[in-house]
């Protein structure tokens, strides 16, 4: 039995080494748990919104091919990928290619696997907050990335309109947030009116307080907006929205 017990130990050592790998790389549950008690909060974050966003371009590739002409494509971060299409805009070809934590370079990168082959027939673009929020960009560096997703757009589909939506900031916003999403949305309306693109200001009353914050009514948490937001949300891109709200229109 002692001659045994090494060979025991070590064998254990072996499955359960086995066993922390699959659970780590998400074949085994408790994955998450477990990078949580190995990973800080931040590297967790990361590791999370990268899984995340691979499981996104997955479905993104799979769906490529089967979507039909003149969709209008929505591309952006969460406030996209959250955002209740079917529901807003019943019974019209909306595609969702939004991806929780994206930046605009994260936008831009991931841009062929987010088209569908068939040409969209507009775009709907909510991009940014993450670059100011999280990167810590200043709104000037934001704008020239933004403003390049609009000449990529344009280059590749001439005929197809495109709306731009401005940002909302947090429900507990800072001042300096405040601040930095109130020049986004100046500098990037400029670099949407230049090109002829609706910009919609989403950074008012009633989602926005009067202090520009976003409205808790309108919330689900501190960063994004409850289904009440989002069909207020989507009044706006109907009125707002040039010729992308008219293909959206009942």
């Amino acid at each position: 039995m002692q001659k045994r017990l090494p060979l025991l130990v070590g064998l254990a050592a072996c499955v359960l080494g086995l066993a922390v790998f699959l659970a780590w790389n998400g074949v085994l549950p408790g994955g998450w748990t477990l990078r949580g008690l190995v990973l800080g909060g931040e590297e967790r974050a990361n590791r999370e919104r990268i899984e995340h966003a691979a499981e996104r371009l997955e479905l993104f590739r799979s769906e490529r091919d089967r979507l039909p002409a003149d969709s209008v494509v929505f591309l952006g971060s969460s406030t996209i990928e959250r955002f209740p299409l079917a529901e807003i805009f019943p019974d019209k070809h909306c595609v969702n290619r939004g991806v929780n934590g994206d930046t605009v370079d994260d936008l831009l990168a991931r841009l062929d696997d987010s088209l569908p082959a068939a040409p969209p027939a507009a775009f709907v673009i909510n991009i940014g907050a993450n670059d100011i929020r999280r990167e810590g960009m200043v709104a000037a560096d934001v704008r020239d990335r933004v403003a390049r997703l609009f000449d990529e757009l344009q280059a590749r589909y001439p005929d197809a309109a495109t709306s731009v939506i401005g940002l909302l900031p947090a429900v507990d916003a800072s001042e300096a947030e405040l601040y930095e999403f109130e020049l986004y949305d100046l500098a990037v309306r400029r670099a949407a009116v230049s090109r002829k693109i609706p910009f919609i200001v989403a950074q008012r009353e009633p989602l926005a307080n009067k202090d520009g914050r976003l409205n808790s009514e309108y919330a689900t948490d501190r960063f994004h907006l409850n289904a009440a937001g989002y069909r207020r949300l989507g009044e706006w891109i109907l009125e707002g929205g040039g010729a992308a709200g008219r293909l959206l229109a009942p």
